[in-house]
């Protein structure tokens, strides 16, 4: 199959000069909040609500503030998409996916799973027992070329590959903790804090180093750190070590790697730690920017779009402003939220609501998302 493939919006799988107002109001009761290409969907102890462009990726219509989704997407507790394909978690772990040709249905039934992640042309889902599953265009799925499911998926003579028709287990014998995923590659987190990554390499996105630019099956990445936590966005990944230090590898076309430059045509094949003195606790990636919470809560972000600090871009990790405190964050294509104390926050990008603060403007820094009182 040819690795040169359509490239379709991300869910980018799994992580203020000016003040804002930092009281904590009724009903901030976010317990995460994910970052769709330009959705967000965010859950409480009893909720699951979306904002932003519904329509591509549930088929209802878009929201500026959170809304319920409708059936049969509004029993899902999680969700990943690409572009208007993705899959989701129900409360108990059991998996449902639709697109790639197909309607919402439920995958591999007698599993469940507490994590799912979608890929351009693959998904990959995290079984309970930290078994990783992969399907999808075979030269992304990390499944062994062996396995006897490899079949030929062509739609056309002309457009030849294979596939893994449905989960299967992926190459090696590790238990996982975690698993990301970017346009055409994947990183996971094994038990023993290792990360290994597969697939499309081109821009050192796989981080093997400047002889590795594909892989079929998971190989580790060139680093004798381990790692506590690991995330993956279009084309770049970074992971946090057990010494608190970010570490991140392939694109650096925005800056995203946070070294110090942007510059067009540049990229890390290899994990390289980015500048800061601050431990950081984890790492959440958009399309061409990064953001990590150190020790604190407070959030760093750099690269362009989304960041959070008043500025369009920057090279180097720079604090976002607004003084809040968060939990975890989450982003999407160009934007970033966190969930604090206070509720959900999102900033950068806002032409379809993903936001959630009611508006189609952008904001630089941190807007609180709108109706956070109203959920149960």
């Amino acid at each position: 199959m040819s690795r040169t493939m359509r490239t379709l919006p991300l869910l980018v799988v799994l992580l203020i000069v000016g003040c804002t107002d930092n009281a904590a109001p009724h009903g901030a009761n976010f317990a995460s909040v994910t970052g769709l290409f330009v959705a967000s969907c965010g859950h409480t102890e009893h909720e699951f609500r979306c904002w932003g462009n519904l329509s591509d990726l549930f088929g209802q219509a878009g929201s500026q503030a959170p809304v319920r989704l409708a059936a049969p997407y509004g029993s899902l507790q999680s969700v990943a998409t690409s572009g208007s394909e993705g899959c989701g978690l129900d409360v108990a772990g059991a998996l449902y996916c639709w697109g790639f040709g197909s309607p919402y249905a439920a995958v591999a039934p007698d599993l469940r799973f507490s994590q799912v992640v979608v890929g351009q042309a693959h998904r990959c889902a995290l079984a309970t027992g930290g078994t990783l599953y992969c399907w999808g265009a075979t030269d992304y799925s990390g499944v062994d070329p062996a396995n006897p499911t490899i079949r030929d998926c062509s739609p056309t003579p002309l457009y030849a590959y294979s596939c893994v028709p449905f989960p299967q287990p992926v190459a090696g014998n590790e238990r996982f903790k975690a698993v990301s995923v970017g346009y055409y590659h994947t990183c996971a987190l094994t038990e023993g804090g290792q990360v290994l990554c597969w697939g499309e390499g081109a821009v050192g996105q796989i981080g093997q180093g400047p002889d590795s630019n594909y892989s079929r099956v998971p190989h580790p990445i060139s680093s004798p750190d381990r790692f506590s936590g690991v995330a993956s966005a279009a084309w770049h990944s970074c992971a946090v070590s057990t010494a608190s230090r970010v570490l991140c590898w392939g694109s650096n076309y925005s800056g995203e790697i946070g070294t110090g430059s942007a510059v067009a045509e540049n990229y890390t094949p290899a994990p390289i730690s980015v500048p800061a003195t601050i431990s950081m606790k984890s790492v959440a990636l958009g399309e061409a920017h990064s953001c990590a919470l150190d020790a604190s809560g407070a959030a760093w972000c750099w690269g362009t779009g989304g960041i959070g600090t008043g500025a369009p871009s920057s090279p180097l990790p720079a604090l976002v402003l607004g003084r809040l405190t968060f939990r975890s964050l989450g982003a999407g294509s160009d934007f970033t939220c966190g969930v604090s104390d206070t509720g959900a926050w999102c900033w950068g990008a806002n032409n379809y609501g993903q936001l959630g603060n009611g508006s189609t403007t952008e904001s630089p820094i941190p807007v609180r998302v709108a109706n956070q009182d109203q959920f149960d």
